[in-house]
């Protein structure tokens, strides 16, 4: 039922997706090293040879298949959705991929686009998360493992930054492909990421909750 209540959960969501996005093509464009979920998404695109856009839906795809394994029966048919909203992700990332294209900039400034995408991912996951729709695929594997491990989102999504990083690398490797997308922005958003997602849920998801639904 479409209440006033669901459009802005509705809206909630989609403004995270935009701001997960736009993090990550700042990222890209740092040229300082991308976030995890998103250098798995480039592993992918360069070894299949496929664009941002196409290579995203074919990751996120491959999530949903892997929270199956992870989850078991607890898995249920409504997270199949998650491979619709894949598709909005990978276009919102791919329109932002072809708007921003950034060269020659001073260190100073890609600093700042890191900065700025460390900021805009959290928020965007906390974003995507809360109004509990169907939750973009990683963030969907990060609550799978976090159930398995009983504990936190945020401390799932640590774990799965980790074992996105180390397959990407694998990957990487095993294609010949270039690290050059690995870099310390890669490594600051596999540690703090999953922190910041953690320090918001614990000292704002109360409030926003209350403000949005």
């Amino acid at each position: 039922m479409l209440t006033k209540k669901n459009v802005i959960r509705l809206l909630v969501y989609l403004l995270g997706v935009v701001m997960l996005a736009l993090g990550g093509v700042l990222a890209i464009n740092s040229r300082l090293g991308v976030s995890p979920v998103n250098l798995i998404q480039l592993s992918m695109s360069h070894s299949l040879q496929l664009d941002l856009m196409i290579g995203s839906i074919v990751t996120f795809t491959v999530f949903v298949l892997w929270q199956i394994v992870i989850l078991g029966r607890d898995f249920k048919p409504v997270q199949f959705f998650q491979i619709l909203f894949a598709v909005l992700f990978g276009y919102f990332l791919g329109f932002f991929d072809n708007q921003i294209q950034l060269e020659n900039l001073s260190i100073i400034v890609r600093v700042l686009l890191l900065v700025a995408s460390l900021i805009l991912i959290p928020i965007g996951i906390v974003l995507t998360v809360s109004p509990e729709l169907v939750p973009l695929a990683p963030d969907g594997i990060a609550g799978a493992i976090a159930i398995k491990m009983k504990a936190d989102f945020g401390k799932g999504k640590i774990v799965f930054d980790i074992i996105i990083v180390a397959t990407s690398i694998v990957l990487l490797f095993i294609t010949s492909n270039s690290f050059s997308d690995i870099g310390i922005g890669t490594i600051l958003s596999m540690l703090i990421v999953g922190r910041i997602v953690l320090f918001i849920n614990k000292h704002f998801k109360e409030k926003l909750t209350k403000i949005f639904f």
